[in-house]
C-alpha cells in the first residue's frame, strides 16, 4: 500500500500530490542518472546545456577516477645518459639486490589532459 504524505495547512493536514517531494525536488529542470546501486539528481542551471550537463554529471565519477588513478605513488622511470648508466651497473656491482625504488607523481598537467580526453569520449558517446 502506498504511503500518503500529509502537509499542515491551516491547521488541518491535507494530502501533497507532488510525487517529487520526497526527494526534495523544487520547481525547474533536472538530470536524474540512475546507476546500479545509486541514484544522483541535479539541477540544470541552464536548461539549454542539457547534452553537456548530463555529459559531465556521467563524467564526474570518471573523473575522480582518473585523478585518483594519476595520482598515486608510482616508480619513476627516466632514461638514463651512457655515463648515468655506468654509474648505475657499479652500483649494482656493489648494492646487489638492495636496490633503492624511486617514486614520483604525475603531473597536474598529465591529469587534466588525461581528464579532457575522457570527457571529449563521454561528450561523443551522448550524442
Amino acid at each position: 500500500m502506498p504511503e500518503t504524505l500529509y502537509k499542515k495547512v491551516s491547521g488541518r493536514y491535507k494530502p501533497v500530490n507532488d510525487i517529487h517531494v520526497l526527494d526534495g525536488l523544487h520547481e525547474g529542470t533536472w538530470i536524474i542518472q540512475v546507476k546500479p546501486g545509486s541514484k544522483s539528481i541535479s539541477q540544470l542551471k541552464k536548461p539549454d546545456f542539457t547534452a553537456v550537463d548530463s555529459a559531465v554529471l556521467e563524467f564526474k565519477d570518471i573523473l575522480v577516477d582518473k585523478v585518483y588513478q594519476a595520482s598515486q605513488l608510482r616508480p619513476l622511470t627516466v632514461k638514463l645518459t651512457d655515463k648515468e648508466k655506468r654509474a648505475w651497473d657499479a652500483y649494482k656491482k656493489i648494492m646487489g639486490d638492495d636496490l633503492p625504488t624511486m617514486f614520483g607523481y604525475v603531473s597536474i598537467h598529465q591529469i587534466v589532459n588525461e581528464a579532457i580526453q575522457e570527457f571529449q569520449s563521454v561528450a561523443l558517446k551522448n550524442k
